[in-house]
């Protein structure tokens, strides 16, 4: 089976976000996603099996220089098979070329799998805020898009 990225439309991530359990105790409306995108650079992204939408991807520009990761999620039954990946690739290779210099993503505990992922690709830890529950905690990371270079003499 094959899977393809592509930009998408506000309506289809919320067609994705209503088939994660994650989102299903506090999803986010249409509303708070156009509020929070207002007048802002924004990428928004679908991962397909050309019949089915299998993950999301939503992220918007906090500064000319920094994109913010801000929402994504695999489908359970399409999850270990890249999908999370493809995405992650896609937004950095956007955001590299929109001349984006850092991606920031915040996390949480709880949400282990994507905690690996950003270890994964280097994303660094910058920063920790603890909550009486630890799974609660979150964890931001950032990562730089542009690579210096050394010259050796």
């Amino acid at each position: 089976m094959s899977i393809a990225i592509r930009k998408a439309a506000i309506d289809e991530i919320l067609q994705v976000q209503d088939s994660i359990e994650e989102f299903t105790d506090n999803p986010y409306t249409e509303q708070d996603i156009l509020a929070r995108l207002e007048g802002r650079k924004y990428l928004g992204l679908v991962a397909t099996d050309y019949e089915n939408l299998l993950g999301f991807k939503l992220g918007y520009a906090k500064s000319k220089t920094q994109l913010y990761s801000w929402l994504g999620g695999v489908c359970p039954l399409a999850r270990r098979r890249g999908v999370a990946q493809m995405l992650l690739n896609y937004q950095e290779n956007w955001a590299r070329t929109e001349g984006f210099e850092t991606i920031q993503v915040k996390s949480t505990n709880q949400f282990r799998g994507m905690l690996r992922l950003l270890l994964r690709n280097q994303y660094d830890v910058t920063e920790v805020e603890t909550r009486q529950d630890p799974a609660d905690s979150r964890i931001y990371f950032l990562k730089a898009l542009t690579q210096t270079l050394f010259l050796l003499n």
